[in-house]
């Protein structure tokens, strides 16, 4: 009777699993059919779809890139894309342009700059966001951003990045691109580049550099946003 019953229980058990892996498997089916193009949604209409969803749901850090091209003119364009990879054994960022875009020739890797710089911006940093994010589609338009800008800067001795001193750049950052280093994808560079340094003048600011610039900038739905932190 013992082994009959323990016979029983575990064609139960065998069941029971049986039940939830088709459960599962439906879960996945369906799920997959929601997730795919499908009739009638090509693939330009997923990518604004795509482009639709992180607009509202991912808000983005504002940073002004600065360099200096293989020629010597300036480079600065605002970047959402700024992220950090790893810290140890060295801090490494990675950001993304577009290829075609002086941005894009100018951080490329061998024939770009030997360096450039990020500024992270606060709250008081919209209209330097703003004149920086305006288009531009070669060196010359790049460099008239400076001094639309009206704002004064220093040339980086070790990269030759412009050092924009803004009342609204909380920290910046001198970065190097890293060799063998350059991902294409689509019409856009991935960037991978080793923070070689803090900027001087800001890290001996400290905190008052980051309270005069107010809380980080970000960007969400369209708008520029300040990150507040919510009362737990």
């Amino acid at each position: 009777e013992g082994r009959a019953a323990a016979a029983v229980a575990a064609t139960a058990a065998a069941a029971a699993r049986a039940a939830r892996a088709r459960a599962l498997n439906s879960v996945v089916e369906a799920t997959a059919k929601e997730v795919q193009p499908g009739e009638g949604c090509t693939g330009g209409q997923l990518s604004e779809r795509v482009r639709e969803a992180l607009r509202m749901h991912l808000a983005q850090p504002v940073s002004v890139v600065t360099a200096a091209a293989a020629d010597g003119s300036l480079v600065g364009f605002t970047c959402g894309s700024v992220t950090p990879v790893t810290l140890s054994p060295e801090p490494v960022l990675a950001l993304n342009v577009r290829v075609e875009s002086a941005g894009g020739r100018a951080l490329a890797p061998r024939t770009g700059a030997r360096g450039f710089a990020v500024h992270l911006l606060g709250e008081g940093g919209v209209q330097l966001a703003q004149t920086f994010a305006s288009g531009a589609t070669n060196s010359e338009t790049h460099s008239a951003r400076f001094d639309r800008s009206g704002v004064a800067w220093e040339r980086c001795v070790r990269t030759s990045a412009p050092l924009l001193r803004a009342g609204g750049v909380r920290a910046a950052l001198l970065c190097e691109p890293l060799d063998g280093a350059d991902l294409c994808v689509g019409d856009a560079r991935v960037v991978l580049a080793k923070v070689v340094g803090v900027d001087p003048q800001r890290s001996s600011q400290g905190d008052g550099a980051r309270s005069s610039a107010g809380s980080p900038l970000l960007y969400l739905d369209r708008q520029y946003a300040a990150l507040a932190p919510l009362q737990i």
